[in-house]
């Protein structure tokens, strides 16, 4: 009986996934219903001393091995996740960084001092994405929400976040909160949304839309007033930006010059 018992360990030992657990079933069912046969004639403590102990080291041998087995798969659609999250093409990178934000390894820091560069990241979905310390150099943000991502050392060129979708409540590479410098249109429109009732020409309530101090969204601005041109330049040779659009991006810029003007005096 036990030399039986020892043949049944060794095939579960050479098993993996979902099969286990079949297995483990079938087994369970064999121990029970093949010796009951004998059970007449036989002696059923001797039998009962006989089949526990091996019943048990089966169903521990086939619990450990299914719970290994999870684990490996897991760590390989990660690895691959991450793999395919550095491709150029966008919409492979987009659904790589999907899946991962869903699955919650985007939010614990998989890409985490993971070098990127050149990565294709036009329209993905970055919510509060631990990236810090990652080298993000050359990569492409267009359309990228960096809603409430974290950005602390990475490497990136500042220019590179400029048609990013948005960035409020992200913080920067400096460590600090963004400061709305870069005017982002989709920014813009969603200032005047009714939920947020915020005047694009009032720079205290403009401060409080993306959760900074007055002084910093203002030494922002100052720092966009060069990036503004270039900016708008670009969208409209592009045809992505209409005259309301336009029509913010100055009137902020004109505010926050003005309101540093007056505080210097």
């Amino acid at each position: 009986m036990r030399d039986i018992f020892r043949a049944i360990r060794a095939i579960v030992t050479q098993r993996s996934g979902n099969d286990l657990l079949y297995l483990a079933v079938g087994v369970l069912l064999g121990i029970i219903a093949f010796p009951l046969i004998g059970l007449i004639s036989g002696n059923l403590q001797s039998f009962l001393y006989d089949l526990a102990p091996e019943g048990v080291g089966i169903i521990f041998t086939v619990l450990v091995l299914d719970q290994l087995d999870k684990l490996r798969e897991e760590r390989q659609t990660r690895e691959r996740l991450m793999r395919e999250a550095h491709s150029r093409d966008k919409n492979f990178a987009s659904q790589a960084i999907e899946e991962l934000r869903a699955l919650g390894w985007l939010a614990e820091g998989c890409l985490r001092d993971k070098e990127l560069r050149g990565s294709n990241w036009d329209g993905a979905n970055l919510y509060q994405a631990d990236l810090r310390g990652a080298d993000l150099r050359r990569a492409n943000f267009e359309g990228a929400d960096f809603y409430e991502a974290n950005l602390t050392d990475a490497k990136v060129d500042p220019a590179q976040f400029r048609n990013a979708k948005t960035l409020r409540f992200a913080t920067m590479p400096d460590g600090q909160k963004y400061d709305g410098r870069y005017n982002l249109p989709h920014d813009l429109a969603l200032m005047k949304d009714p939920r947020f009732k915020t005047d694009p020409n009032d720079p205290a309530q403009v401060a409080k839309f993306y959760d900074v101090p007055v002084e910093a969204y203002l030494k922002g601005q100052q720092k966009a007033a060069a990036i503004r041109a270039t900016a708008i330049a670009e969208a409209e040779a592009e045809g992505d930006m209409n005259d309301d659009l336009r029509e913010a991006v100055e009137a902020l810029t004109r505010a926050a010059l003005e309101a540093a003007a007056k505080r210097r005096r």
